[in-house]
């Protein structure tokens, strides 16, 4: 889950190589953005993360905080953000986790999804997927070491199934240390739909889940968990043949591949190697 502070985002092109505050920029407003401003929308421009700021290029769909990952369904019609936020109940200006359906034609929001389960955060990740018939959204889960399985309607999510993303969660943890054993992070799926990849970032595992139950069909560690450095596994692809998994792994500097998913038991191996 995301620490930084913000009041909001946006789907837009940005200029990275803008300066910093531009000469010309607009006079003086109670709206404009300062060195000291949180990241968000001003008039005289978007301020990201790293503190420059830009303007944007084409149209800009104001979001959620701190949005992290995009989806587009097979049809193209609409994209859903996944907004990593501050979670349930925090102040005003940092806003809650979210999931955001909107309509790519016009870019409004059509739907804010804030919570999945009364009382408890969503602790939303940076994993997104549409199912191949569009029919259904699945996003990771974080901290919660969950996969969250949304149904498509009429155009609208309404949450189906909540899965654990790792045979590992529950397991006793070091006092004051992060979830260790999962944190579901990125989200594949196969070409067919019937199995979803998910890797548990902090656990250095990759998960693969019956689509429609959400039964754990198998569970393969990245190597290296146990050094200094563990994989810290990020996102996750499938290759469009659905034979092959690709995640980095931010700890290690390489990207692992995991041949032949139907047969659990196959090595992983670094991606190029034979």
């Amino acid at each position: 889950m995301s620490t930084k502070r913000a009041i909001g985002g946006a789907v837009a092109v940005l200029l990275a190589c803008s300066p910093m505050f531009a000469a010309d920029a607009a006079p003086p407003s109670s709206h404009l953005a300062t060195p000291s401003s949180p990241t968000g929308l001003y008039d005289n421009g978007a301020l990201l993360p790293s503190g420059r700021l830009v303007k944007p290029l084409g149209k800009v769909t104001p979001l959620g905080d701190f949005p992290s990952a995009i989806a587009v369904a097979p049809a193209g019609n609409l994209a859903v953000v996944l907004n990593s936020g501050q979670g349930e109940g925090s102040n005003p200006d940092q806003g809650n986790e979210s999931l955001q359906l909107v309509d790519v034609a016009t870019g409004e929001v059509v739907q804010t999804v804030t919570d999945h389960a009364p009382g408890k955060p969503t602790f939303f990740s940076s994993g997104v997927v549409f199912s191949p018939d569009g029919a259904h959204v699945f996003a990771s889960g974080g901290g919660n070491d969950e996969l969250y399985d949304y149904a498509l309607v009429n155009g609208r999510l309404s949450l189906a199934h909540s899965w654990l993303s790792t045979r590992k969660h529950g397991l006793p943890m070091v006092p004051d240390v992060a979830d260790q054993f999962g944190y579901s992070r990125g989200v594949a799926i196969s070409p067919k739909g019937d199995v979803l990849y998910v890797t548990n970032e902090q656990g250095g595992s990759i998960t693969a889940l019956d689509s429609a139950s959400g039964a754990i069909r198998w569970e393969t560690q990245l190597p290296g968990q146990a050094a200094a450095l563990g994989p810290y596994a990020s996102s996750i692809a499938v290759s469009p043949d659905g034979k092959t998994a690709y995640a980095p792994a931010q700890g290690q500097n390489v990207v692992y591949a995991q041949r032949s998913l139907r047969r659990p038991r196959s090595a992983i191996t670094r991606a190029g190697s034979q």
